[in-house]
């Protein structure tokens, strides 16, 4: 077998082989691989095409510019028949490995003065909430006027930090202009925003209006102001919320000797940090938007159920003639 494969692989590359020496470059590599025969010869000696080639490209991007037949064929060799599997394994932990590389260096928490950089230390960090447009109206029952809103604001991942604004009632574009003092704020995590229309607590829950994910490299330390687009505000909505943070440092308590915290420095390691355990807490919020908006959704369905059940009742009682006066 390992001589038939060589003999049906040498006259192929060959002809990739430009330079004549016995060697063939990614880019030449990248044609074989679209080569017909070349691929035909691969399935019938039973490597996969797909795990063969993410492997290879792996090995022209860590190792070498240039693979000879020999190696060619040994990487044929070792993917032959039952090792798919494990090989695949490990081309997807090459590129994740390599992508990973790619995030650090971007970073910069490959260079060498990263160690000697530390977050900033945040004293408090003040949340002016102060206004709210385009919301959906929630109270969609004849007579009850518009939704009753209310903002919450929390840091991501500590529910404990959670501050709210007072109800507006009766208005889709709300005033409150309220501002809070965040508690257990550290540099690098977010601030999630939230509205709601109040409902009476003992009919039923309070009408998710939408939220929004204010992230730290936005507002941390040089501060924030301006409108945010909310997600979840209901189908066709375009809904913001306008707010105001202001972020208070502590001075340094010891010297970083020639590498100074300038602002610049302290803007990309917030962004650093922010890139950590608080993107779990963005996707689990992600998931509770999505949760809120299906409560919704069946809470709009139960209504409708509701009011099809009285007109069912309404068109039965119609429908039925009053036979009390011929008996």
């Amino acid at each position: 077998q390992i001589r038939w494969l060589k003999r049906h692989l040498q006259d192929i590359f060959e002809c990739y082989d430009v330079n004549q020496d016995k060697h063939i470059g990614v880019k030449e590599f990248d044609l074989l691989l679209k080569n017909l025969e070349f691929r035909e010869t691969l399935l019938q000696f039973g490597t996969d095409i797909q795990t063969f080639g993410e492997i290879v490209q792996a090995e022209y991007t860590s190792k070498t510019s240039s693979m000879s037949f020999g190696e060619l064929v040994s990487y044929v060799l070792r993917l032959k028949g039952g090792n798919g599997a494990q090989v695949t394994d490990i081309a997807d932990l090459r590129k994740c490995v390599k992508q990973l590389e790619v995030r650090l260096e971007n970073s910069g928490m490959l260079h060498e003065n990263y160690a000697a950089t530390r977050p900033p230390r945040v004293e408090s960090i003040k949340v002016r909430i102060k206004r709210a447009r385009g919301l959906r109206n929630s109270d969609v029952v004849p007579g009850t006027g518009q939704s009753d809103v209310y903002c919450k604001c929390v840091v991501l991942g500590k529910p404990t930090t959670g501050v709210r604004t007072r109800v507006v009632q009766d208005n889709i574009s709300p005033i409150w202009d309220e501002e809070f003092v965040m508690a257990d704020y550290q540099a690098g995590e977010h601030l999630r925003f939230q509205l709601f229309d109040q409902d009476l607590p003992l009919l039923k829950e309070d009408d998710y209006l939408g939220s929004v994910v204010l992230e730290s490299s936005r507002f941390c330390p040089q501060g924030f102001e301006g409108e945010l687009r909310l997600t979840g505000a209901g189908q066709g909505v375009e809904a913001y919320l306008e707010v105001k943070v202001k972020v208070k440092l502590l001075p340094d308590e010891e010297d970083l000797g020639d590498q100074p915290q300038t602002s610049e420095t302290v803007n990309s390691i917030c962004s650093n940090e922010s890139a950590g355990a608080s993107n779990l807490a963005m996707i689990l919020a992600r998931l509770d938007d999505v949760y809120a908006v299906q409560k919704g959704l069946q809470e709009q369905l139960r209504r409708v159920e509701e009011r099809m059940d009285i007109v069912e009742v309404a068109v039965t009682r119609t429908a039925t003639p009053d036979l009390r006066g011929f008996s």
